[in-house]
């Protein structure tokens, strides 16, 4: 028999019950009959650490180099079990005419110079980044291409602009910018937050 005021939209109900790990049934099976207060979780970037986020930044100079373009990749490993967020992507080069290309890549190689994510502010956070990030030239094309900007010479590009536009990284995958044009010194710098992953958002 029907609820009154019953949920018939599934995938509300599934949102709750891998966010929060319910057991069993819907855990909001319907509509409260009057208004019902609410409240968000997050409610500033101070908190993320008490949410399991930890924040870091890379910023990388790749040097001109004959015949080869410069890249950045942050790669999330196979088996992590953590999840990241992109929240920031940033291009600078030497030459007015580039338009870098910022890709996703599902390949498990690093580029030639490897580093690691820098923790951003908060002390409280873990220091050490699980996402791999690296740095150079000859980066093979992306299997999905994001996006593709206009850089101005010796001007920042930026290609996250708004939330919406950032991008969840999650095991196996890596997202890289890639410049298109040879022998230019090019800056790049990323911006991510990621936590482990939950049993319940697995799948």
């Amino acid at each position: 028999m029907a609820r009154f005021n019953e949920i018939l939209v599934a995938r509300y109900n599934r949102f709750l019950q891998k966010l929060l790990a319910f057991k069993g049934g819907p855990p909001a099976a319907q509509l409260a009959s009057e208004i019902n207060a609410t409240f968000s979780f997050f409610n500033g970037a101070e908190n993320r650490y008490l949410e399991g986020w930890n924040r870091y930044g890379t910023a990388v100079a790749v040097a001109a180099f004959a015949a080869q373009s410069g890249a950045i990749r942050l790669r999330n490993p196979v088996g992590s079990n953590v999840i990241a967020v992109l929240e920031a992507a940033s291009f600078l080069s030497t030459a007015g005419a580039d338009q870098p290309l910022l890709e996703i890549v599902t390949v498990f190689t690093d580029l030639a110079s490897v580093g690691t994510g820098a923790r951003v502010g908060d002390l409280r956070m873990n220091p050490n980044s699980v996402l791999i990030s690296s740095a150079g030239t000859t980066a093979a094309a992306g299997a999905a291409q994001i996006e593709v900007r206009g850089s101005v010479l010796n001007t920042s590009t930026d290609f996250i602009t708004y939330e919406d536009q950032q991008i969840a990284i999650t095991p196996g995958i890596s997202v890289q910018i890639r410049s298109q044009v040879n022998n230019t010194a090019v800056q790049m710098y990323f911006l991510w937050r990621e936590r482990f992953l939950e049993d319940s958002e697995r799948t």
